[in-house]
């Protein structure tokens, strides 16, 4: 998700939550101190990466299908 401030962010919402529009995901505290280290990215949560893509782009088709045969 793009932002338009820097900090660290504190999710409010969980995987599998029904999220209405404009509805608060996470925040941003932009007055938290920079962590030591940044994440690195490792094999593994690349694959993840991958394969939740596939994931979202799987429900986009189921939901585009719902939608036509409303």
């Amino acid at each position: 998700m793009p932002s338009e401030v820097a900090g660290v962010i504190t999710r409010v919402a969980k995987e599998g939550d029904d999220i209405k529009i404009g509805g608060l995901v996470a925040y941003i505290d932009t007055d938290a101190a920079a962590p030591e280290k940044s994440a690195v990215v490792t094999p593994q949560s690349t694959v993840d990466s991958s394969q939740k893509k596939e994931e979202v782009k799987a429900e986009e088709r189921k939901m585009k299908l719902i939608k036509r045969n409303i």
